[in-house]
């Protein structure tokens, strides 16, 4: 299997805190942290400054995301929504 992205991290933000993971490469394969950081900004600031250490660089999603990944799904969703209001919906294909 090809490797995508060499490496990534997910992080859980909660209230108080912000549980960050990593998968980086290791010496016998993926290499998994964990470490738990608070939101006060020199937490953050140490968070960034973790994540750097292991080479993981920022890239926003963007709230559309979901949208754009499943287009399809979304179209349905909103013709759904339409449809609920009472509006009656034709879709045609752009020429």
């Amino acid at each position: 299997m090809d490797m995508l992205i060499e490496r990534c991290a997910g992080l859980d933000v909660h209230q108080a805190t912000v549980v960050a993971t990593v998968r980086v490469p290791g010496p016998e394969g993926r290499q998994v942290v964990t470490e738990t950081f608070g939101t006060m900004t020199p937490d953050l600031l140490a968070l960034r400054e973790w994540l750097q250490a292991y080479g993981v660089t920022y890239q926003e999603l963007g709230a559309d995301y979901f949208d754009r990944r499943h287009a399809q799904r979304a179209v349905q969703r909103h013709v759904r929504q339409l449809e609920a209001l009472g509006y009656q919906v034709t879709i045609n294909k752009a020429a």
